[in-house]
């Protein structure tokens, strides 16, 4: 991966970018010519992205975290703020996605899709909102955008390994494009990549931990202790990822002469995924089973206790998912004279994505014992049940679930601009941008206890049972806490069996979890460039109309209509001065508006029930405020580089955003109408007190930090150090957030936000080789906010990644490539506030890549 931006993708010059070093330079000058904060990444050369999607690329530049799932990047979050807060285009064009609300998921895309992304940290007058933290743009490849003229090609193919799975799955690509037809008037590009992956993950779960005010010891009524902590369900868990990425792009551009252009572009992308997953856990259920005896610390955690009547639970959950993507842009300019420029875009994309997952519960009623004295790895001991015998476990449940999401957004766009040479005016611009998004989801959700004619749980046949899926389940750590193996299912012969899953058995619609959101909006603007040789501004406003109508269920069915509309005006300020040849001052000031993700809308929400329990009651439940205002956010950068050398950078960046409204998940015990609703014991649930995580909007928030980037060649120290070179950057980001509970205030972090984060590059280029060594930290972070007395928040623990990625030209435009990630094996770790309570520590385990690639 190398840090740069094409000029082609701001200023419409042909620039090609080949290689670490070139790429690098190109990015300083772009950064230099831009008047906002803006960074920067590109392929090496078309195609030639070698991590396994954009996300992990996207991590080393200054103020960019990515969080994981099993190992691979999967979202973005920017300066400390969530991925919601990060407005992501395809082309300029807003990326639908398969997740229940705006943030979108990068390991949907091959990365060899994509020729530069841009990340625009600044606002202006003529950027769409919805980028408070950035507005991130993944720019395809077009004929015009490459130098060599006439008809190119280019190739690879390579093979990709997790080390857990020790299976290599395929990585293809292939891209074609001609931009000599007509004359050069007409050119076209089109590029796929198909990849498969096949991940692992091996966790120890605590889940999450309940406060006991009164804790009885023996059942007798005699008070023990006072505020006792426990892990709700202490488990093992293994997950596997079997995934299949298939991506399309295609470009056509026209120019018949030079004051007229069309260019089309459309973009594909289908994500296919099998998740397995396995765990075996024991389940306190709190006034169903009872403390026989517990070891208590000072800190009030029990972090070994017996308890009985404790239900022992195998559980086996198959989740196969598909997703996709479509995505078209259009885009014509017209001279229409020397001064005045016109521009018409239109845009369309949609994403549908179809999941459904089954779960098969089996369990053993039993005296139980948890030991957590290790802060890591639990000791699960039940009294009279052998994990790996069947024969121990009776039938709990069956449940399925299934999710049908679509999100579709049209927009159009009309822009126009008259060149001025008057005093300090260059440039007046304005235009006006409409569109339609339409986001909704339908679930249907059942539970299935297979029983005999007694109304018994059935037992556990033999011909259902299989060998667990490994043989090395933390198999790298030498404790003998650690559960290596437990009774699993075969999936097909569980389906197969009509007593199990229901003959019959009809899938229920879950009204709660069903919604749609409807949201318009308008917007204009006008914006005024100046400048001279010394400084280049430009000085705006953006008026943006919102309307959304959220539509949903009650839990009995029961239709639900909310409406809400608000309007609002961004001003903004981008300036850039020349203190000399090479020291450049930047400032902006704006303010920028995010709207509320669209999950958060909807009236209803997604329940669990579980077995009643004084904490937990009906089980857990997520709600959606389709009252909720947009983020609204007064921002302010500066930065100070210097461009010391050619190829050189050292630059230092201030940001602060005053955030209103800021949105914070409160959770809190409340009673919901679920309708019919079983929990896990197959009762109905009713209108029992579930814990509640619900949006809110908080009182005012703030962050601030900055970031420092040193880019040089080590040419500039001696010229023996020809082809060596680093790119070495750090990130402070601090700040707080204010959200309502109880009717008291509360002060708290911001979810996602790392204090500190830093990237250290290493990078040789030279003749036939060049390679690069990445190492990428970030500081722990806030994950969920839990509002509660009972509850404790979740952090997840600092993690860095060491990647490498090496190329050797064997022939002429012939290259062996190897990448690898995660090279040092490290692993995640989730917390409640405190590092001795474990809610999942996970190992994931190394990726590496080995292959060719071909152009000519």
């Amino acid at each position: 991966m190398s840090f740069a931006l094409k000029a082609a993708a701001v200023s419409g010059d042909v620039v090609e970018v080949i290689g670490i070093r070139a790429s690098l330079e190109n990015s300083i000058e772009q950064k230099k010519e831009s008047v906002g904060i803006l960074d920067a990444i590109s392929a090496e050369d078309i195609g030639d992205f070698p991590d396994l999607n954009i996300s992990e690329s996207l991590q080393r530049i200054p103020g960019v975290t990515i969080n994981r799932v099993l190992g691979e990047g999967q979202q973005v979050s920017v300066r400390g703020l969530a991925p919601e807060f990060t407005r992501v285009t395809i082309n300029g064009k807003t990326v639908t996605s398969g997740n229940s609300g705006r943030e979108v998921d990068f390991d949907v895309f091959a990365s060899e899709l994509f020729y530069n992304v841009s990340i625009k940290k600044s606002q202006d007058a003529s950027t769409t909102e919805g980028g408070l933290a950035a507005a991130i743009d993944m720019r395809t490849a077009r004929p015009f955008d490459l130098k060599k003229q006439g008809t190119q090609y280019a190739f690879s193919s390579q093979g990709v390994m997790n080390d857990l799975r020790e299976k290599a799955t395929p990585r293809i690509s292939g891209l074609i494009s001609n931009n000599q037809l007509f004359g050069g008037k007409l050119g076209v590009l089109g590029s796929v990549s198909y990849s498969q992956s096949d991940l692992r993950q091996d966790n120890v779960e605590g889940l999450r931990y309940l406060l006991f005010h009164d804790y009885d010891i023996g059942g007798d009524g005699t008070i023990d202790h006072n505020d006792v902590e426990i892990p709700f369900i202490p488990r093992y868990v293994l997950e596997m990822k079997d995934r299949k990425r298939l991506g399309l792009t295609g470009a056509l551009q026209y120019r018949p002469n030079d004051r007229l252009d069309f260019n089309f572009d459309i973009a594909y992308a289908k994500f296919d995924e099998e998740r397995t997953r396995y765990s075996i856990d024991g389940l306190l259920n709190g006034d169903r089973s009872t403390p026989v005896s517990a070891t208590v610390d000072n800190t009030g955690y029990a972090r070994k206790a017996a308890y009985g009547n404790v239900s022992s639970r195998s559980e086996n959950i198959f989740t196969p998912s598909e997703e996709d993507l479509l995505l078209l842009n259009f885009e014509t300019g017209y001279k229409l004279t020397d001064s005045w420029k016109s521009s018409i875009k239109l845009g369309h994309s949609k994403s549908t994505k179809e999941s459904r997952e089954f779960s098969a519960v089996y369990n053993a009623v039993d005296r139980f014992t948890y030991d957590f004295s290790d802060d890591i790895f639990v000791g699960l001991s039940p009294e009279n049940t052998d994990f790996t015998n069947p024969d121990d476990f009776r039938h709990n449940q069956s449940r399925f679930i299934n999710d049908d999401i679509t999100d579709t957004e049209s927009s159009g766009q009309l822009d126009l601009s008259k060149s001025f040479n008057i005093n300090l005016l260059r440039k007046i611009s304005f235009g006006g941008r409409i569109s339609s998004r339409e986001k909704g989801n339908v679930r249907y959700d059942g539970r299935f206890t297979a029983k005999d004619a007694a109304g018994n749980p059935l037992p556990v046949s033999d011909a259902i049972a299989a060998s667990f899926p490994v043989d090395d389940f933390f198999g790298q750590y030498d404790n003998s806490s650690i559960v290596r193996d437990w009774f699993v299912t075969d999936f097909d012969a569980v389906f197969a069996d009509p007593e199990i899953c229901g003959a019959n058995f009809e899938i229920p619609q879950r009204y709660i979890s069903t919604f749609t959101i409807d949201e318009q909006t308008t917007a204009g603007y006008i914006r005024a460039d100046a400048g001279n040789e010394w400084f280049q501004a430009n000085l705006g406003v953006r008026l943006v109309s919102t309307n959304q109508t959220s539509d949903g269920f009650l839990g009995d069915g029961m239709p639900v209509s909310q409406t809400n509309s608000y309007t609002e005006v961004l001003p903004s300020l981008n300036s850039v001065f020349n203190l000399s040849h090479d020291l450049l001052f930047r400032t902006t000031v704006s303010k920028s508006m995010t709207r509320p993700t669209l999950s958060s809308l909807t009236p209803g929400g997604t329940v669990a029930p579980g077995a009643a329990v004084p904490v937990i009651g009906g089980g857990t439940a997520k709600l959606g405020n389709p009252n909720l205002k947009p983020f609204m956010a007064t921002q302010f950068d500066f930065s100070l580089e210097s461009y010391f050398a050619d190829g050189a950078l050292l630059s230092f960046t201030y940001f602060r955003k005053d955030v209103d409204n800021f949105i914070v998940s409160v959770t809190e015990e409340k009673t919901i109408d679920v309708g019919s609703l079983l929990n896990d014991n197959g009762e109905e649930v009713g209108n029992a007190p579930f814990t509640v995580t619900q949006p809110v909007n908080g009182e005012s928030s703030f962050f601030q930090g900055f970031e420092i980037s040193l880019q040089t060649p080590f040419t500039l120290f001696s010229d023996g150090l020809d082809g060596f070179g680093t790119l070495i950057n750090y990130t402070y980001s601090d700040g707080e957030s204010q959200i309502p509970f109880n009717g008291k205030v509360v002060k708290t972090l911001f979810p996602g936000q790392s204090q500190h984060s830093f990237n250290i590059i290493g990078y040789y280029e030279k003749g036939k080789f060049s390679g690069r060594l990445a190492y990428s930290w970030r500081d722990e972070y806030l994950y969920e906010v839990r509002a509660s007395d009972t509850q404790r928040s979740n952090f997840i623990d600092a993690y860095g990644q060491l990647d490498a990625n090496l190329q050797y030209e064997i022939f002429d435009n012939i290259l062996l490539v190897a990448n690898g990630l995660n090279l040092l094996d490290n692993e995640s770790y989730r917390y409640a506030e405190t590092k001795d309570r474990n809610i999942a520590f996970s190992k994931t385990g190394r990726f590496i890549t080995l292959g060719v690639r071909v152009k000519y």
